[in-house]
């Protein structure tokens, strides 16, 4: 095979403008074979799917996707960066020739030039300035850049546009590996107004307050999964978890700087979860970091138990010619007795999902990999 473009999905949920890229992908493209790899239960912002990961491997590979891989929970719940690496590790061991993605802006070139100036002193200075200032990280960068290139703030100011300069930059240890993006359709990631190309904020935040989005979406809405109890479950479980404090000694660079203490101590119990999050979010610590070090503590993730592996949850059947075809490292593709405790975080976290969501999942675990007919 020729070209093999891989495809990095949150799906949360998958939506029209998932579907109009992997559908101009093939039309630009051509493609031999896509590889797409997505978180499961959890995302980077640390907010539950609203799709269990066996209805998203299943619309995934429905919508033209040939081999689906998972995200791990602990490279879901990190940095951008580790996020963005761990993706294209995965993608590179499974052999993709190109790395496809969104963003608000359809030109390389202006992600390239951002990642240039970082590295300029005059960019260095300004950014220390700009922090002491008492800037958050975020705005110090974003107030940097736009000085030094004017009108790149309303781009960059998207998660789409900061996860696509992660991808560039993890891109520069794989040279045989060629980038491509592709501008975004309709309204902003962050808007909740629901159109043609609703975003999947638009999407989450009407379907969490009872809204159809039925028209949003090109898949049955009952396969989405019921989240009338989570917000209250995960305020229980929260509770619960800071009073029995499991989570003391954990290695994992998402609970660091105290972040743990600062949570437990802070949180109130005749708060909602939401409430809690407006209260203990601040320069430091954004809504998705508490988010994510929550779930994290929760799963009682460690570092020194994480295992680097690539895990295929379902294929085509171009796919698996493919699969059985490539010599590929430490691939997973049915839970054993041997790599279960490879996969215990990922044991554990279907297990919080459905205690979330009052429905067990558990069992969806071991019916991977899914597989499609062409």
């Amino acid at each position: 095979m020729k070209r093999i473009v891989g495809i990095i999905f949150e799906a949360n949920p998958f939506h029209h403008g998932h579907e109009y890229l992997i559908r101009t992908i093939k039309d630009t493209l051509n493609p031999d074979l896509i590889i797409g790899v997505t978180s499961g239960y959890f995302t980077m912002r640390g907010e539950i799917s609203l799709l269990s990961k066996k209805n998203k491997v299943q619309i995934l590979l429905n919508q033209g996707i040939d081999i689906v891989a998972e995200l791990p929970i602990f490279d879901t719940l990190n940095s951008a960066n580790r996020f963005a690496s761990s993706s294209i590790n995965i993608l590179a061991n499974l052999g993709i020739t190109d790395l496809c993605f969104g963003a608000e802006a359809s030109d390389l070139s202006f992600f390239y030039n951002i990642l240039k100036i970082e590295e300029t002193a005059q960019f260095q200075k300004l950014f220390k300035d700009n922090l002491n200032n008492n800037l958050s990280y975020k705005v110090s960068y974003l107030n940097t850049v736009e000085e030094l290139i004017p009108g790149s703030k309303e781009v960059l100011q998207h998660a789409n546009a900061t996860i696509a300069l992660e991808y560039l930059r993890c891109l520069s240890n794989y040279p045989s590996i060629t980038p491509h993006v592709f501008k975004r359709m309709g309204n902003d990631e962050e808007i909740s107004t629901l159109d043609n190309f609703a975003s999947g904020t638009a999407i989450r935040d009407n379907y969490l307050q009872g809204n159809d989005v039925s028209k949003f979406i090109s898949y049955d809405q009952s396969l989405l999964t019921n989240l009338a109890t989570y917000k209250q479950n995960m305020h229980t479980l929260t509770l619960a978890m800071f009073n029995q404090k499991h989570y003391l000694g954990l290695n994992n660079p998402v609970i660091s700087e105290g972040i743990e203490h600062y949570l437990e101590n802070n949180y109130q119990f005749d708060k909602t979860f939401d409430d809690n999050l407006n209260l203990l979010a601040n320069k430091k610590y954004t809504k998705s970091r508490i988010r994510r070090s929550i779930l994290s503590l929760m799963l009682e993730i460690d570092s020194d138990k994480v295992v680097d592996y690539t895990r295929v949850l379902g294929f085509s059947e171009t796919g698996l010619s493919y699969l059985r075809q490539t010599s590929l490292n430490n691939v997973i593709m049915n839970i054993t007795s041997k790599n279960k405790q490879i996969l215990q975080y990922e044991l554990k976290t279907v297990f919080l999902y459905s205690l979330l969501v009052n429905h067990d999942y558990t069992i969806e675990e071991y019916q991977f990999p899914l597989k499609r007919k062409d």
